[in-house]
């Protein structure tokens, strides 16, 4: 699959998602795929890296202290782990916390 047909996949995949409604607060789903932190792109209201970044906003902070845990007793340190598994669009969604 090329790129071009890949990000109309996930547009449409993204669009049928965030079309669907809690029947309880007939609010639509907090959608949250696995591969969508790979790519940056529109999803309804906001780009995906701010939606993410206001979606986990409480949840960064935290994830980064139990990474700096993890990575210490890996004998190395965040930055050590944030060079082997982040990406740009991860570190951007938590580079506040």
């Amino acid at each position: 699959m090329d790129e071009e047909e890949w990000q109309r996949f996930i547009q449409n995949v993204m669009g049928r998602w965030g079309s669907i409604k809690d029947p309880l607060t007939n609010r639509p789903l907090n959608a949250h795929p696995h591969w969508r932190k790979q790519r940056t792109g529109s999803m309804q209201r906001l780009k995906s890296r701010d939606y993410l970044k206001q979606e986990y906003r409480e949840f960064s902070k935290e994830f980064k202290t139990q990474l700096g845990t993890i990575a210490v007793k890996g004998r190395c340190n965040l930055q050590d782990a944030f060079d082997v598994f982040g990406n740009d669009n991860i570190l951007g969604i938590i580079a506040d916390a």
